[in-house]
């Protein structure tokens, strides 16, 4: 009952935020959905996540792996913390399958010392500007944390902050989660990031 009551006011806080942007909500799950999409997640790992992380892998589980991905999706994965986990990439059905994805994401523990949400994205950025996109319809880098930046002492983002400045963190499309967020970050933000909240809130409404 809890959890159903979690998964609840999770969609309801979606669909609120998409009522107030004005966002139609569309029927954009894996099985209606034309097209493909390149979908990047960066995963929190770090101590201040402990007692999300469970609330994160069932996400990924029960909205991304079922419900939004098909066959033919691009899917880059990567943990971070004050250093980053590569976790996994390639096309879904060819290079990997959805459950490699969950098989690597269920490993996941949020144990590890710092948060360098800066240092990540600088070198996020860099290696996505850099590579060859796939061939896709759309991309889209989803950060999966509570937003707590802490820079190690030899970041060039030390210290703490919940309010962390850096150019893909402006603008950015927020999801609030139980106690985490789900944020479309400033790389693929535009009216592509709207479109593509409103197929989150379409996983979760099929979902529940």
């Amino acid at each position: 009952m809890m959890k159903m009551q979690t998964y609840f006011k999770s969609f309801f806080s979606i669909v609120s935020i998409m009522m107030a942007l004005g966002i139609g909500i569309q029927n954009a799950a894996a099985d209606s959905r034309n097209g493909n999409m390149s979908l990047y997640l960066l995963i929190d790992r770090s101590l201040s996540m402990e007692q999300e992380i469970g609330s994160v892998k069932a996400y990924l589980e029960e909205s991304v792996a079922d419900c939004l991905l098909q066959t033919g999706d691009f899917v880059y994965a990567l943990a971070f913390y004050g250093d980053t986990q590569f976790m996994l990439q390639g096309r879904i059905g060819s290079d990997i399958s959805v459950d490699d994805l969950m098989r690597n994401v269920t490993e996941l523990k949020a144990n590890r010392h710092y948060t360098d949400i800066g240092s990540l994205l600088d070198s996020f950025e860099r290696d996505f500007r850099s590579s060859a996109a796939p061939p896709t319809d759309h991309s889209y880098v989803l950060l999966l944390s509570d937003n707590y930046h802490e820079g190690p002492p030899d970041s060039p983002y030390p210290g703490k902050t919940h309010n962390l400045e850096h150019p893909l963190l402006v603008p950015r499309k927020e999801i609030p989660m139980e106690g985490w967020k789900i944020s479309i970050l400033g790389i693929t933000v535009e009216e592509k990031a709207q479109q593509f909240a409103a197929e989150i809130t379409a996983a979760w409404n099929q979902r529940n």
